[in-house]
């Protein structure tokens, strides 16, 4: 909590053009700091220091509890936010009793409007979930399923957040998402180094080590997660059908025409 506020007080001072530009900002800082604060200093503060690896108390058992509290923390915590059961009691008393509070009336109106959505949050949590998850796969197979419940778990939870307690979100575009997941392609490379660290602590280390971290480096200079948003191009294949085509139709106008778009929207007013 203190480094996402601090992350996003740091993003003031970045001037980007768009809302969407320092959501793409904050998610990346929050991923980076989240899976080393997770992954790195957990194998770092553990496997380093001491020779329990599969005990009470050791690394594994260590991974499994950060799963859980991961979870907790994340999932739980922004389903049963304090904050918002404290808005809510807020707004009752006020609607009892109109001299509960002296506000004026922006002060009213931002007590009954809910929390913005975060989203640049969400993307941060469901990716350091992925890498986690990666890292440890080799240590700790169980946490892919783990992670997937997470993740499912985390879709429906931000899903009726987003839907029945968020105000409307800022206008961003498709760049988030694409930006997000071309992240993607780190999740190899984490993979492979998390195998070469649990080899290394074990002592089986072999010439497959070497493979697979090439075959990582290759594979992430050479992915492509360039498939959501492809422009006014992306519609000129033939064999598109409508139903699909259609969705990105409003995005894709206002992203590429932003004058012609502004200009149409004048003379409609006018």
């Amino acid at each position: 909590m203190l480094f996402e506020t601090l992350i996003r007080w740091l993003g003031q001072f970045e001037r980007h053009l768009t809302k969407t530009d320092s959501f793409i900002s904050v998610s990346n800082k929050l991923t980076l700091n989240l899976f080393i604060n997770t992954s790195v200093v957990l194998y770092i503060a553990t496997a380093t220091h001491s020779e329990n690896y599969w005990g009470r108390g050791g690394l594994l058992e260590n991974t499994g509890w950060l799963f859980m509290s991961n979870f907790v923390l994340v999932r739980l915590l922004s389903l049963f936010n304090p904050a918002h059961y404290y808005r809510k009691y807020q707004r009752s008393k006020l609607e009892a009793d109109a001299t509960y509070m002296n506000l004026i009336q922006s002060e009213a109106n931002e007590l009954f409007e809910d929390e913005p959505f975060d989203v640049a949050t969400r993307y941060a949590n469901n990716l350091n979930t992925l890498y986690f998850a990666a890292f440890y796969a080799s240590m700790f197979p169980l946490g892919l399923i783990l992670g997937l419940i997470d993740l499912g778990a985390g879709y429906w939870i931000d899903k009726y957040i987003l839907l029945r307690r968020s105000a409307w979100p800022p206008q961003i575009g498709s760049k988030l998402a694409e930006e997000m997941m071309s992240n993607l392609k780190f999740l190899p490379l984490v993979f492979v180094v998390g195998n070469m660290s649990t080899n290394s602590m074990l002592g089986t280390w072999s010439f497959l080590n070497g493979v697979s971290l090439i075959v990582a480096l290759v594979y992430f200079f050479r992915a492509d997660y360039d498939f959501i948003g492809d422009g006014p191009e992306g519609f000129r294949d033939i064999n598109t059908p409508y139903q699909t085509a259609r969705q990105k139709f409003a995005t894709v106008h206002y992203a590429f025409h932003l004058y012609t778009s502004y200009r149409s929207m004048t003379l409609q007013i006018q």
